[in-house]
């Protein structure tokens, strides 16, 4: 399983460079490569529950190979997700957000550090892993929420702004 996190975090990076080299919206973007890992850790959650004693050991390191992967790569992406919030302009003034976007940015970059730490490991000795990989699950999810609800908040704002602006210079 830290084998696989190690591959899905290089996947990630890989794949968050490949998303954001030449597009205009790499917020969204990144949105939409956070919730495929996230669908991809909840098909491996899925799997998980399917295993038995009578499961094969190659199975078994298959699923381990994507919960690893998958978990460890949406946190990488959550945690670059964060820093481009960060510094989301409003179309038509080009002044930044402010302390919104800095405030989901420091709250992305805590939750994943505390995802991808030791507490985890508290986590898991205490609970089990596949308690802790389910509260995991519930968290990232909350977090993708959260940000897509800011990201289109701040693109309501920004054309709503736009339209004014065209209200005001027509009148």
């Amino acid at each position: 399983m830290e084998t696989s996190s190690i591959i899905g975090k290089l996947i990630s990076g890989y794949l968050n460079d490949l998303v954001g080299s030449n597009s205009r919206s790499k917020i969204s973007n990144r949105a939409s490569l956070s919730i495929v890992w996230h669908l991809l850790s909840s098909l491996s959650l899925l799997f998980y529950f399917q295993l038995n004693a009578s499961s094969s050991l190659i199975s078994l390191l298959l699923i381990a190979s994507m919960i690893g992967c998958s978990t460890s790569a949406n946190v990488i992406t959550l945690n670059i997700f964060s820093t481009e919030i960060s510094s989301v302009t409003e179309t038509n003034t080009k002044r930044s957000v402010g302390h919104k976007g800095l405030f989901m940015s420091i709250t992305n970059m805590a939750i994943g550090a505390f995802l991808s730490g030791y507490p985890i490991t508290i986590m898991s000795s205490t609970l089990g892993w596949s308690q802790t990989f389910f509260s995991i699950q519930i968290i990232i999810s909350m977090i993708i929420i959260f940000d897509l609800i800011f990201i289109w908040k701040q693109r309501y704002d920004a054309i709503k702004n736009k339209c004014n602006n065209v209200l005001v210079e027509t009148f």
